[in-house]
């Protein structure tokens, strides 16, 4: 899970234009390690929600987490070795909102516990609630990418 952290430390840089167009080595270096941490990671969060505290609510959300994590990194590095860089880049944002559930998670949490006054409650709720509603920030924020691609002349 410590690899986790690595992708969330490192994942950001990859939308930094000036680094992926002045060092494009590291670019590609930083997004092999990204794509080589959700791998592992992804897989013990897939294995590990399957136990979540909470019951089944709790461990779906944590195995859909973990599912998407996974196939929104394995599409995005698909899709730069077809070099369809478009689609690898918004598929990326998707990744890295899977990968920022770590940060909501634990935004969520205390706020729920103190207005439920319940941990297992809490903890139901978040497991959803910490990486569905980054897939949708990350829906808009693609949606704007392209709309402004699509005002640009050619």
């Amino acid at each position: 899970m410590a690899l986790g952290g690595l992708a969330l430390a490192i994942g950001w840089t990859q939308f930094v234009a000036r680094l992926r167009l002045k060092r494009p080595g590291a670019h590609r270096l930083l997004g092999k390690v990204y794509v080589g941490a959700v791998l592992l990671s992804g897989l013990a969060g897939v294995y590990v929600g399957f136990f979540a505290t909470g019951g089944v609510i709790a461990a779906s959300g944590f195995v859909s987490l973990g599912i998407s994590w996974l196939y929104t990194t394995a599409s995005a590095y698909r899709l730069i070795k077809s070099r369809r860089l478009e689609e690898h880049r918004l598929m990326m944002t998707y990744s890295y909102a899977a990968c920022f559930a770590a940060v909501t998670l634990r935004l969520w949490m205390p706020v729920l516990i103190y207005a439920l006054g319940d941990f297992i409650s809490a903890y139901r709720i978040v497991a959803w609630l910490c990486w569905l509603p980054n897939l949708g920030v990350a829906y808009f924020i693609s949606r704007r990418q392209l709309q402004a691609r699509e005002l640009v002349p050619s």
